[in-house]
């Protein structure tokens, strides 16, 4: 009796240590959420300019910080906020969402509502233009450096775009050129490395005039939140995302009415410069690595015949001759992905790879 009482004391002893580990197990890097703290920033839209205005910012710390020093910034494009980094899409968040794969991956992020979009404030749409985004993108740059954001002084800093974004990092990260053809970009030289993603030199002009021709003034946007627009300040008409920034045959319907949802402006100053940092003079300057991510199946950059995108060889030969050894281009193409490569079903294979390459590249900032 006594030897059945011992066991069974034993027994119990053994299952009050065991029961903690459960919920220990399930707080893998998999399934913790990022901490993340709203950041208003203050920026200027020039060097001269007499005015503040703010950018807003989420700080998001991995659960184990294992990349030191190192931050991605996140630039999203035309008609986003920080959301397209991070879709909260009720049936599968993680698969949409950049933010939660990088720091899993033991980055810090900081994702922004670009000046113009989100919480971030609204000036004139004809001053918020490309090199404007590139002079801002440099001041929180430096803002990482020194500290200012979040208290930690970073030393590397990677700037990742999409679209619009990618446009504003072309601008912002080639060195300063005395050449005075590049005074719409006059380049900072102050990011380490860049990923562009949604974002080609030549543009399908089809494809992009027909994005442009499915926008109207946000002011006039069923969507309520719009209705004190300024002017200058555009949407996309309901229901044409999906035609302009996916592709249909394999988007998921909930991913795109989330989009729908939280869809955010552009200007028409943005829209008027969106191209210009596609000058070959840009990249050129740019004496980072690069990597750029495109979708096979990405319209506004890609077609079957005269722009193809079937094979990263296939991008490669389009894009090298536009870069210098010096950006050690890499490339990658999502299968089946259309422009928005983070919101496809496999965002999660692409995001995986790109912070391999941002995990292996070595300090570069002089």
């Amino acid at each position: 009796m006594r030897r059945s009482l011992l066991i069974l004391a034993i027994s119990i002893i053994l299952a009050s240590l065991a029961t903690p580990l459960a919920p220990i197990a399930a707080q893998t890097d998999k399934t913790a959420r990022p901490s993340c703290v709203r950041t208003p920033i203050a920026v200027s839209l020039s060097p001269t300019a007499p005015t503040t205005s703010h950018v807003v910012g989420w700080l998001c710390r991995p659960t184990r910080n294992v990349r030191g020093d190192a931050i991605q910034l996140l630039v999203s494009g035309a008609t986003y906020d920080h959301h397209y980094w991070d879709m909260p899409v009720d049936v599968d968040r993680d698969r949409y969402s950049y933010v939660h794969r990088t720091t899993r991956a033991g980055f810090t992020v900081l994702t922004i509502d670009r000046l113009g979009v989100g919480e971030s404030d609204r000036p004139p749409a004809d001053q918020l233009t490309v090199p404007v985004h590139a002079w801002v993108v440099h001041q929180i740059v430096q803002d990482l450096r020194n500290g200012k954001i979040g208290g930690t002084k970073f030393r590397t800093i990677i700037g990742v775009g999409h679209s619009l974004g990618s446009s504003i990092l072309v601008c912002a990260a080639g060195s300063p050129s005395p050449d005075t053809a590049a005074t719409a970009c006059p380049g900072y030289g102050d990011l380490d490395a860049i990923i562009l993603t949604g974002w080609l030199h030549q543009p399908n002009a089809a494809s992009q005039a027909a994005s442009r021709a499915s926008m109207h003034p946000a002011a006039d946007d069923p969507i309520l939140r719009f209705r004190h627009q300024p002017s200058g300040y555009m949407t996309t008409r309901p229901g044409t995302r999906i035609r302009n920034y996916y592709n249909p045959a394999y988007a998921d319907r909930r991913t795109v009415a989330t989009d729908e949802r939280l869809k955010q402006t552009v200007t028409t100053g943005e829209l008027a410069t969106i191209n210009l940092p596609r000058d070959p003079i840009y990249s050129r300057a740019i004496r980072v690595p690069v990597l750029i991510v495109v979708g096979a199946m990405d319209t506004l950059v890609c077609d079957g015949n005269t722009l193809p995108c079937f094979s990263s060889a296939a991008v490669s030969k389009r894009e090298s001759p536009h870069f210098s050894d010096q950006a050690q281009l890499r490339i990658m193409v999502v299968p089946k992905a259309g422009h928005n490569t983070a919101l496809h079903p496999n965002a999660p294979h692409w995001s995986q790879q790109t912070n391999r390459w941002a995990a292996s590249l070595r300090h570069t900032h002089r």
